[in-house]
């Protein structure tokens, strides 16, 4: 739940993992009961977790070519 108005991160709106509740106390306890009874088999909108990995591969990869180059 994010307790503003607005968030960079809609994607989490989108897939129902986060609700905006302002800071207004009777709208966040409402979103607190929506959140607390809401499904949460969403899929992770970030990826798997292995972004980093990726990368240095990805990296480690484009160094070996240039190196035998």
């Amino acid at each position: 739940m994010t307790l503003r108005e607005n968030t960079e991160r809609p994607e989490t709106l989108e897939i129902g993992c986060n609700i905006l509740a302002g800071t207004d106390m009777g709208r966040i306890e409402q979103a607190v009961k929506k959140q607390l009874h809401a499904p949460t088999s969403w899929k992770n909108p970030y990826g798997d977790g292995t972004a980093g990995k990726q990368i240095a591969r990805i990296v480690k990869d484009f160094l070996d070519r240039r190196d035998a180059s």
